[in-house]
């Protein structure tokens, strides 16, 4: 009878299911496609700090000035100082994407006056480097892009993206690249192109590990196809540190602020670059952007997982959070490697597992992918906490990938 009655007490307790994620711990794991369709549910904006995460899922979205409009408000009712500092950061980073460089300073300035001291070290060391680059460029006017027409280009590389760009009277083929935060150029390009060099030099992080400094530049005009950039933003490099290998010179490389302002960008296996004038790419919204990174949703066993997408990477490999939630999988699966990475300054070799199979899921299309390195450490600040770096290898499965910054979508076929 006693038995009989701890069973009935034990049946009758209520079962225990996983507490549903909060606000901030979505926002703070960068699973800002989960925050998305939260802020949809009925009633979520009568809760608590409801716009500040309307605003930051504006940001993340591509949506600055939504974003600015909604954060500007918010910072003079936060109740809570870390949101504050939080939608502060966002503010920057709104301006910075909308090319307001003086009140992307003005703004970094407020972080660096009112949170250094609860800040860690590092991101002291980041609001003051990108205030200074913000700084330098006041009196630089916003970027913009013109699309003439369509644009067709032949792909002159099998590992990335190298298409013919007019950089003022010098063409040569360049990379193009969603990894690059801000467009780069060789020292010895700048000068050969008339760049506009800035007496200003921050330090820049590179997928090494390693940070070296740059100066800034800027360039009136250049061109790819039909489309005509104005007013873009160079991180200039000395020689050296755009040569990972000897006798092996990258002189430059196109990056985020441009890729993104061009619309729409489709890649083909037989090795075409399209441009189109107007966006054809459907609304499939599994793209974001932190900071100037381009993020893509996936998934791994039916778990929704974020990743970086990397035009400029040959392949792709996975970071330490997929270690920590997959320990058993990769262990089992794996074998322990150092992997050799080059990026600006350097070759690297980190401490990695190598799997020999894994099955990931991308806008609908199930991907195998073979000998996957995972990485033991940290190696740029996303690394910490988005899963993996979506490289090349997946993008040549496909006929077709079409990367849609209008409609925040990447879609292969």
């Amino acid at each position: 009878m006693l038995l009989a009655a701890c069973l009935t007490l034990h049946l009758l307790r209520p079962i225990q299911t996983p507490a549903e994620p909060t606000w901030k711990s979505l926002f703070e794991s960068k699973r800002y496609f989960e925050l998305r369709d939260s802020l949809e549910a009925p009633g979520a904006s009568a809760k608590a700090d409801f716009d500040f995460y309307q605003g930051a899922v504006a940001n993340k979205f591509n949506r600055p000035g939504d974003s600015a409009s909604t954060l500007e408000a918010y910072v003079f009712k936060a109740a809570s100082q870390y949101l504050k500092r939080k939608a502060l950061e966002l503010l920057a980073d709104d301006y910075l994407k909308s090319y307001r460089y003086g009140k992307a300073a003005d703004t970094y300035d407020r972080l660096i006056v009112s949170y250094s001291s609860v800040v860690s070290t590092e991101d002291q060391k980041d609001f003051v480097n990108t205030r200074r680059m913000c700084d330098a460029l006041r009196a630089v006017p916003p970027q913009t892009v013109e699309l003439r027409g369509d644009t067709s280009l032949v792909n002159q590389t099998k590992r990335g993206i190298k298409v013919p760009i007019t950089l003022g009277e010098t063409e040569l083929p360049l990379l193009v690249d969603t990894g690059a935060n801000v467009s780069v150029v060789c020292a010895s390009l700048a000068q050969k192109s008339g760049m506009k060099v800035l007496d200003t030099t921050i330090q820049v992080g590179s997928i090494t590990g390693k940070k070296v400094d740059a100066k800034l530049g800027t360039l009136e005009e250049l061109s790819i196809g039909n489309a005509t950039v104005r007013n873009a933003v160079f991180l200039i490099f000395e020689d050296k540190d755009l040569t990972p290998v000897p006798n092996f010179l990258i002189e430059g490389v196109i990056g985020f602020p441009i890729i993104q302002q061009l619309g729409e960008l489709t890649l083909t296996k037989s090795g075409e670059v399209q441009i189109p004038a107007k966006p054809t790419a459907p609304a499939l919204n599994n793209l974001c952007i932190d900071g100037l990174t381009p993020l893509i949703e996936g998934w791994f066993r039916g778990e929704r997982l974020t990743f970086a997408f990397d035009t400029g990477a040959d392949s792709t490999f996975l970071y330490m959070p997929f270690l920590k939630s997959h320990e058993a999988f990769v262990k089992a699966n794996g074998t322990e490697a150092d992997l050799s990475i080059g990026g600006v300054g350097a070759m690297s070799k980190i401490p990695s597992y190598k799997l020999s199979r894994v099955d990931l899921k991308f806008a609908g299309k199930e991907v195998a992918l073979w000998d996957v390195p995972v990485l033991k450490r940290k190696t740029l600040e996303n690394s910490a906490i988005v899963f993996g770096n979506v490289g090349q290898d997946v993008i040549q499965k496909f006929d077709r990938t079409t990367i849609s910054f209008s409609k925040m979508s990447i879609v292969f076929e």
